[in-house]
């Protein structure tokens, strides 16, 4: 069943239960559907941009279909963000399991100096300043360990932005 939506469906309503503020938060089907979406979808990005905390590498041209998850990912996080944006910062107001999914998202926008629309980059920006993903950042900058399918040629030399 790897990479069936029915996957993370099933998966992740009962991951988080609270937020980083310590208080309930209640799962609901659209909060899975698109967790499910992160989860099963946006494979071009993922083959083509693997994760790195440790670069920002500059913007380059993207294989279509690259830009097509990035076109979903910025459609979804600007609709959430005009939705949601009264009851907080995060995709639908308060921190949820949504945020957690996507964040690898905003990551990857980061690394490869993806442009996005002002919402998407307003949601990337606040995923990326947390507290938890700081510190993560910053310890990642400390690894001694090179990748090479995360690590471009050339980029193991470039240290520019490898902490948040």
């Amino acid at each position: 069943m790897s990479g069936s939506p029915w996957l993370s469906a099933n998966t992740w309503p009962n991951c988080i239960r609270t937020s980083p503020c310590g208080r309930p938060t209640a799962p609901n089907a659209p909060k899975r559907a698109l967790s499910a979406e992160m989860h099963a979808g946006f494979s071009a990005l993922r083959q083509h941009y693997p994760f790195n905390a440790r670069r920002v590498l500059p913007a380059a041209p993207r294989p279509p279909e690259v830009e097509r998850d990035i076109t979903r990912f910025s459609a979804l996080v600007e609709s959430l963000r005009v939705r949601f944006a009264a009851r907080g910062p995060f995709l639908m107001g308060e921190f949820s399991i949504l945020d957690a999914m996507y964040a690898p998202v905003a990551g990857r926008c980061r690394t490869y100096s993806i442009a996005l629309p002002s919402r998407s980059q307003a949601w990337v920006d606040h995923i990326l300043a947390l507290p938890a993903m700081v510190e993560w950042y910053a310890a990642a900058a400390e690894e001694p360990w090179i990748l090479p399918a995360s690590e471009p040629q050339g980029a193991a030399d470039d240290t520019s932005g490898a902490t948040a």
